[in-house]
């Protein structure tokens, strides 16, 4: 399939802002209100959407209304970006009232966290669009303690210049020595797990599989890669980058022992502790640009927007 990048945005651009799940906005009001000011503050409008100040239950809405505002967001020409709210557990449950074809048509910048990484990934594996790995209005442009200065340069470097990461080994470590290069599957690791056996899967092939956990057990997180390894993930991917654990219990089995375990076997490049995802501290990746690992140089991980040839350039 054909890769799509989505055009970068300017100052005076309209951000739109949705829910797919939780509801964060209406339960932390005060953050999310921080957030818009964060995207306000630095020249951009907002639009919300008609859900995300919803509450029914736990979620903001239906799954046929969340993923209507998606959709609607999508359409909405004067929208040139759109940024998750919260996160949740539930955004599965969008996927088949996503107009994938319509999205397809009318590209922008997507970006989330956590459970909305399904929607990241689904969206890239049916459309070609590349979307973006990065922070949530209520939880990290509004957080109480502030937005992370970090993480809002990441941001802005990565939806307003699309600049390309260089990392070296003093901001990650490395686990298995390697070299690989490939597409980039990125998210929270128990809701990528819920792609696997379904039309939104991504294609696994040459792919750098990114992921990160948070508030889960060893075993939780041993079973979960176990089921990527049984259904053939790791037969396919040409490396992989963890994120920080986020209290994450480790007690009985460390993370480099759960590794080495789980990958017994397989060559692919492994780095870990690289800040993503749930951590207040994170890297902005975009799904379905190209991750190169060379463990071989201080520049360990390179991430480009750009598509590149994906291939293993070490066995």
């Amino acid at each position: 399939m054909k890769s799509i990048n989505p055009q970068l945005i300017k100052k005076g651009d309209t951000i739109g802002i949705i829910s797919v799940a939780n509801a964060d906005a209406f339960n932390e009001r005060g953050n999310f209100d921080r957030g818009l000011d964060v995207l306000k503050d630095r020249g951009y409008k907002v639009k919300l959407g008609k859900h995300v100040l919803g509450c029914r239950g736990y979620k903001s809405g239906s799954p046929k209304e969340l993923a209507s505002d998606l959709n609607e967001m999508f359409s909405n020409e004067e929208i040139k970006a759109i940024m998750c709210a919260g996160g949740g557990i539930n955004a599965n449950a969008l996927l088949p009232h996503v107009d994938f074809e319509h999205i397809k048509k009318n590209p922008k910048i997507f970006m989330g966290v956590s459970n909305p990484t399904i929607l990241l990934n689904a969206i890239n594996t049916k459309t070609g669009l590349k979307t973006f790995h990065g922070p949530a209005i209520v939880w990290d442009l509004g957080n109480a303690y502030g937005f992370n200065e970090f993480t809002a340069e990441q941001l802005w470097n990565a939806i307003e210049k699309g600049s390309d990461l260089n990392i070296d080994k003093s901001a990650v470590q490395v686990h298995r020595e390697g070299q690989g290069k490939g597409e980039i599957v990125a998210g929270h690791l128990a809701t990528i797990q819920g792609l696997l056996g379904t039309q939104y899967e991504p294609k696994w092939d040459n792919k750098i599989l990114f992921w990160e956990e948070v508030f889960d057990s060893a075993d939780n997180i041993e079973m979960r890669l176990t089921h990527f390894k049984n259904a053939g993930v790791f037969d396919k991917i040409k490396g992989m980058v963890v994120g920080e654990l986020l209290e994450c219990d480790e007690s009985v089995l460390k993370l480099d022992n759960l590794l080495d375990e789980v990958t017994e076997g397989y060559k692919f490049p492994i780095l870990k502790n690289l800040p993503f995802g749930h951590t207040s501290r994170k890297y902005c990746l975009p799904v379905g640009g190209t991750a190169e690992i060379n463990t071989n140089e201080d520049t360990c991980l390179k991430v480009s927007m750009g598509r590149g040839q994906a291939e293993c350039l070490k066995d």
